[in-house]
């Protein structure tokens, strides 16, 4: 939709068409509401059991008491999920190529892929989340939360100021109503003593950063599916690769500066050190897996959103998808929802349906267009 939208000060060649309305039929004809639901219930589905897992490592139980024994690992898990990562798609990509060469040779795979906008990928991709998880040492929680439920806004403004796109009244209303009504929630749950008087300007800037980058991302993104002479679209399981393959070129050397790099490989050679229990990591490294491998198949639904759809969406998804696991957390505790909560259930539902509404409308004019232009030529 991007490149149906940028503007040239000349008439456009039938080349240009061309490669406008191959790029419009790989990211949207295919992209229907029935596969919309199937990726955001992966996505749900799959980083709501990440959470129960990682919450049972870190937490809970004799895992969480090996961790502590050797302090912090945050790095070393961030890499060894990059590397799961990688060997996922891995696996998937030569295993399709072997059961459907055919695919592979219809697909222009003669052309090489744009490691540029990959590698740029995967740096705002480590940027965004080390700074998100550095700021949490110096901003207070309640901060903390407003900035993670403001990440749309960012997004659509990196878009607006760097990739020059227009966004509907639409788009905005949906991303100012699933902002606010998530920051509300968050906020209400609160306690009255949780205060942001220990927030630090580093810390302050920390956040904004990582919302920035979180933007930078997102027109990166933006850009894997833009059609090149030059370059070939990368599809999702090669964009899954490349940016989580490129990703520990920057992990690696932070994991270890830090230290936690050593740390990690304590909690696989518990021997070596007295001061680590090694009854308490013998079941840690089967549950760190399943970890790692529920964060994989967790991206393979993020890649092939924003495949199918856009950045945006794929960042609604995720961003609400952190209220719904909160909601059903309350729920489930039978806990009551005060007015003020019921106002921002209603008004993260009312984003949404501007979302998908949004989306599909301005599917239906392009295809529209599409057709008008067919008949007049």
């Amino acid at each position: 939709m991007a490149i149906l939208r940028q503007r040239t000060n000349g008439k456009k060649s039938s080349s240009d068409v061309k490669v406008e309305e191959t790029s419009f039929q790989k990211s949207n004809t295919s992209g229907s509401p029935f596969l919309l639901l199937i990726c955001a219930s992966g996505i749900c589905g799959c980083y709501l059991y990440f959470g129960i897992v990682q919450e049972r490592v870190f937490s809970k139980g004799s895992a969480s008491n090996a961790i502590k024994q050797v302090g912090s690992i945050t790095s070393f898990m961030l890499l060894l999920s990059c590397i799961t990562n990688v060997l996922v798609a891995l696996l998937w990509i030569s295993t399709s190529q072997k059961l459907f060469p055919k695919q592979r040779e219809s697909n222009g795979s003669d052309k090489p892929l744009n490691h540029m906008i990959l590698f740029g990928n995967a740096f705002f991709y480590f940027a965004a989340m080390t700074a998100s998880n550095e700021a949490l040492s110096y901003v207070s929680y309640p901060t903390a939360v407003l900035a993670k439920s403001s990440k749309l806004i960012p997004t659509m403004l990196v878009g607006f100021l760097i990739e020059k796109k227009s966004y509907s009244v639409q788009e905005w209303l949906s991303a100012a109503f699933i902002t606010g009504g998530i920051t509300i929630f968050n906020l209400s749950r609160l306690s009255k003593d949780q205060s942001d008087d220990g927030d630090s300007i580093f810390g302050l800037f920390l956040l904004l950063f990582s919302l920035v980058m979180d933007g930078m991302l997102a027109s990166f993104q933006n850009r894997l599916k833009v059609d090149q002479k030059k370059y070939r679209t990368a599809s999702a399981l090669e964009c899954m690769l490349w940016v989580n393959l490129y990703a520990i070129i920057f992990m690696l050397p932070l994991s270890i500066a830090t230290g936690q790099f050593q740390n990690g490989l304590k909690l696989f050679r518990p021997l070596d050190d007295d001061s680590i229990d090694a009854s308490s990591t013998s079941s840690l490294s089967m549950t760190i897996l399943w970890l790692n491998l529920t964060a994989a198949a967790g991206q393979i639904f993020i890649f092939f959103t924003i495949s199918l759809f856009s950045p945006i969406m794929c960042t609604t998804i995720t961003t609400t998808r952190k209220f719904f696991t909160i909601l059903l957390s309350v729920w489930k505790f039978g806990h009551h929802f005060t007015v003020a909560q019921w106002t921002s259930i209603l008004m993260v539902f009312g984003g949404l349906y501007l979302a998908i509404v949004s989306k599909f409308s301005s599917k239906d004019k392009i295809e529209t267009t599409k057709e008008e232009n067919k008949k007049n030529q």
